[in-house]
């Protein structure tokens, strides 16, 4: 039970990671000016996907 428990968990934080992946694609293509602002806005997004993929 612990170790179906632990899979759908895994799936579900993969799932989120993705979008956040997604999210900052999108934050990207909307900003083609590229400003210190969405430049640490994108790194803290790749950042927190990244934590959570962990």
């Amino acid at each position: 039970m612990r170790e179906q428990q632990f899979i759908y968990l895994s799936i579900h934080i993969s799932t989120i990671a993705s979008s956040l992946i997604r999210i900052h694609e999108a934050l990207h293509a909307l900003c083609n000016v590229q400003s210190t602002t969405i430049y640490y806005c994108n790194l803290l997004i790749l950042l927190l996907a990244k934590e959570i993929a962990n």
